[in-house]
């Protein structure tokens, strides 16, 4: 006789359905989609492992990271594409320098060929670059318009205030100018913070863990909307080293920039992989 849950029509399949989703190497241990929450006093122990990794060839991180600086800043003068030019390479070469952090922490040395370590990940993370160009083009579009809604008007209420001698309207109208701008400002501030999450750790998943670029940045604004206390006080950190580095006639950024670029990979092995 045979099984009469073989013809019912409400038994599950049986057949195996495949996972959803990318498909993620985990070279690193136990990888976790989206990152996970730390503590906001890990921002410093990045710039601690940052600074571990500085240490082990100081002289080689000034200079990749002097040409790092070099290599971008003569792609964004090349004439009438200079600026996106500047913003496709940047992702390349932040990926490149991810994988030179990474054979650091295995026991490698850091070379300048690390700088284009990145080559078989070049077409996502050229994307990368050209997805930020196009937020970026966006948000300016964005401003423009509520720029010339809240500058216009402030503008035109100035205007006819003084061909009516009216002092307080004048006065009113320039205070909104003021308003105004304040108000752009934070709107600019608004659109541009979730862009810089999406893209702060998308080049070194795209080159650690294969994911696409949409996915790597959607990936990426998760894991640090997670961390906003720790990026808030890695902001501060930030702030207080460029000071620092600017005093001695701006030789610690030579020191100072290495261990910002260091602590993406710092930030990334930290939130993204259980200790």
């Amino acid at each position: 006789m045979s099984n009469q849950s073989d013809n019912n029509p409400y038994a599950a399949p049986q057949s195996a359905v495949a996972p959803v989703g990318p498909t993620i190497r985990d070279d690193f241990g136990n990888f976790i989609p989206n990152g996970r929450s730390v503590p906001a006093g890990s921002a410093a122990s990045w710039f601690g492992a940052a600074w571990e990794l500085f240490k082990k060839s100081p002289m080689m991180w000034i200079f990749t990271t002097i040409l790092f600086v070099l290599l971008s800043f003569i792609a964004s003068i090349i004439p009438f594409f200079g600026w996106l030019a500047g913003n496709m390479l940047m992702p390349f070469l932040v990926g490149g320098m991810m994988i030179g952090c990474r054979t650091q922490e295995e026991g490698g040395d850091l070379n300048i060929d690390h700088l284009f370590a990145g080559k078989q990940h070049t077409g996502n993370l050229v994307m990368i670059g050209l997805i930020y160009i196009g937020f970026i083009v966006l948000i300016g579009i964005v401003v423009t318009i509520i720029a010339f809604g809240v500058f216009g008007g402030a503008a035109l209420a100035a205007a006819f205030g003084s061909s009516q001698n009216d002092d307080v309207a004048t006065a009113m109208a320039l205070g909104g100018l003021g308003i105004g701008a304040i108000l752009l400002f934070l709107i600019i501030l608004a659109l541009s913070i979730p862009l810089v999450m999406a893209v702060w750790f998308a080049p070194t998943l795209v080159v650690f863990n294969e994911l696409k670029p949409f996915e790597a940045m959607k990936m990426s604004f998760k894991a640090c909307l997670k961390n906003i206390l720790p990026f808030f006080v890695y902001g501060l950190l930030y702030f207080v080293l460029m000071v620092l580095g600017m005093i001695p006639l701006l030789l610690g950024l030579l020191i100072v920039g290495p261990l910002i670029l260091a602590t993406l990979y710092t930030s990334y092995r930290d939130i993204f992989y259980a200790q």
